[in-house]
């Protein structure tokens, strides 16, 4: 029995003073369907069920992520996981909330299963091989069944368009500290990502090499100064490896110096409808030690950062300004030249 509050009555009746009856009946609800769907609309780009199975999957273990874009699906082979029987059928039930303990083997299933369940708001279908079990779900119907036992995990994905999954890859797993690769290209590189490359012809230089960052005692993430940026500072979060928000950080101009902080925080609430992390204690808390090292590293190397300077290369690679004045003076005392000498 459902109780309705006395607003809802109010509304209703409203409604129903400028409506026209038509019929009376019942109607019933799947819960597995509507669970689907629900899981479906809470994440801010429908793609991001393919970010949250890489969460999933770093946060189960597994050591090397391979993803294969073909015509219409989507091959991911994940090496060293292997789900129980138990945990595949978790794929199946509505999932109200994640498990408390962000490193635990059940928050991870929770993870996948919630992949799982958000990829069926764009798949055509759906099939999960992994230890002895195979999973398979189409719109129709889903099943359990046997299979000789498997120490990785298959998932292949019945997609038409795929591209906005496979932009998400790109732009969200690059921190990701496993190997991730898409059609063979290694996408995933590590948090000394985040600062660029020192060797890079857009790199300002001098610049010091970014240094961990410790939380409670534990390396959490590194923070320093871009390679190849002068202003600015900004803090990225990941979540199992996984971008989850870029956050810009506000200052005076002094510590705006180009100060990166890359941080894995799974502990860190998030609202995936609104695709952020949820600002509340841990948010701060966390806040306050990346301020706190940004502060302390500006102290530290205030005399090497007065000393950067752009590169003499634009950021797109063209001459600088010096170079090209010098190449038309050239070229013109050339054609002088030569106007004289005939």
């Amino acid at each position: 029995m459902v109780t309705r509050e006395p607003l809802t009555d109010a509304l209703l009746d409203d409604l129903a003073d400028d409506g026209e009856f038509v019929a009376e009946g019942g109607f019933s609800v799947d819960i597995r369907q509507a669970g689907t769907k629900l899981q479906a609309f809470r994440l801010a780009d429908p793609g991001a069920w393919i970010v949250l199975l890489i969460e999933g999957a770093i946060a189960a273990g597994a050591s090397t992520i391979e993803l294969a874009f073909g015509r219409g699906e989507i091959d991911i082979d994940i090496r060293k996981l292997e789900l129980r029987a138990s945990e595949l059928e978790r794929f199946g039930v509505w999932l109200a909330s994640a498990p408390q303990d962000p490193h635990s083997r059940a928050h991870a299933v929770h993870l996948l299963a919630l992949a799982y369940q958000a990829a069926q708001a764009r798949a055509d279908g759906l099939l999960v091989e992994s230890g002895a079990r195979r999973l398979r779900w189409t719109a129709a119907e889903q099943t359990h069944d046997a299979l000789d036992p498997r120490a990785d995990t298959r998932v292949l994905v019945e997609l038409g368009d795929s591209e906005g999954e496979r932009e998400l890859l790109f732009e969200r797993c690059v921190y990701a500290q496993i190997d991730i690769f898409v059609d063979g290209e290694q996408i995933a590189w590590g948090w000394r990502r985040a600062f660029g490359a020192r060797d890079s012809p857009r790199a300002c230089l001098p610049c010091p090499d970014p240094e961990p960052l410790r939380i409670d005692g534990e390396i959490a993430g590194l923070a320093g100064f871009a390679f190849e940026r002068l202003v600015g500072a900004s803090l990225l979060v990941l979540i199992h490896g996984v971008l989850s928000e870029r956050i810009e950080l506000d200052g005076p101009l002094e510590l705006q110096r180009g100060f990166v902080a890359i941080v894995e925080a799974p502990a860190l609430g998030r609202d995936l409808g609104l695709a952020k992390l949820t600002r509340d204690e841990r948010f701060d808390a966390l806040l306050a030690h990346v301020e706190a090292a940004r502060a302390r590293l500006h102290d530290e190397h205030e005399g090497s950062l007065d000393l950067r300077r752009a590169p003499k290369r634009s950021a797109s690679g063209s001459p600088s300004p010096i170079f090209v004045v010098v190449a038309i003076s050239l070229v013109m005392f050339t054609i002088a030249l030569i106007v004289l000498l005939t």
